[in-house]
């Protein structure tokens, strides 16, 4: 099987990287590369939208 990466350049919202996690699971993707990420605040949203 081949290998992917999933890559977010300069995601604007920390929720945005939650949305991805969780899509890239639901499929059996594993690596996330982020490039130029935004400063993420304190872990509660980003967590919440990588949650079901």
């Amino acid at each position: 099987m081949a290998e992917y990466s999933v890559v977010l350049v300069e995601p604007l919202y920390d929720g945005n990287i939650g949305s991805i996690a969780r899509i890239m699971k639901n499929f059996g993707f594993e690596e996330l590369v982020l490039v130029n990420p935004p400063k993420l605040g304190g872990g509660s949203k980003e967590d919440e939208h990588a949650c079901h």
